[in-house]
């Protein structure tokens, strides 16, 4: 396993209060073996696969190596961005990592906060996932829609 940015992720953790301690309960491979199995079915249209830590502190998702390289060039601004905004709603990453198990491919994988259990939600009026594009990016908002419901690129720009 190869590890990136050792000392900046730790800063962010320890800023969040997050314990190696805790990533290790939350990750554990015994209580998370059925969530890794089934993480196929959550899969994005992306083609990236992610899933929930059994204790759903954590969001582990795999990620290509030109998206991994873009995120290590952008990690300088981005810790930037938390120190000088420590109530930012950004999503908080807090590790990324290169796998690989025995003769298969290696792996990217980013490990995140699950941003529902933040603890800023309560001023959260909408809540995106923006990937910078706006094909099929857009979510049809009728009479049913929960404020909480996750909009995308289209959205954003219509409420703004």
């Amino acid at each position: 396993m190869q590890e990136y940015a050792l000392r900046v992720f730790e800063e962010i953790r320890k800023r969040d209060g997050i314990t190696n301690e805790n990533i290790k309960e939350s990750m554990d491979l015994h209580t998370n073996r059925e969530a890794v199995f089934k993480s196929g079915q959550g899969s994005g249209k992306s083609g990236s696969f992610f899933f929930f830590s059994k204790n759903k502190e954590f969001i582990v998702k795999t990620m290509t190596e030109t998206e991994k390289n873009v995120f290590l060039s952008m990690l300088p601004s981005y810790l930037n961005h938390l120190l000088e905004n420590p109530k930012s709603l950004l999503a908080r990453i807090y590790g990324l990592y290169t796998v690989q198990i025995d003769e298969q491919p290696s792996v990217s994988l980013l490990l995140m906060a699950n941003s529902t259990k933040t603890v800023h939600t309560d001023c959260i009026r909408h809540c995106f996932d923006l990937k910078g594009s706006l094909t099929n990016r857009n979510v049809k908002i009728g009479k049913d829609y929960v404020p909480k419901q996750t909009l995308k690129d289209v959205n954003f720009i219509w409420l703004k």
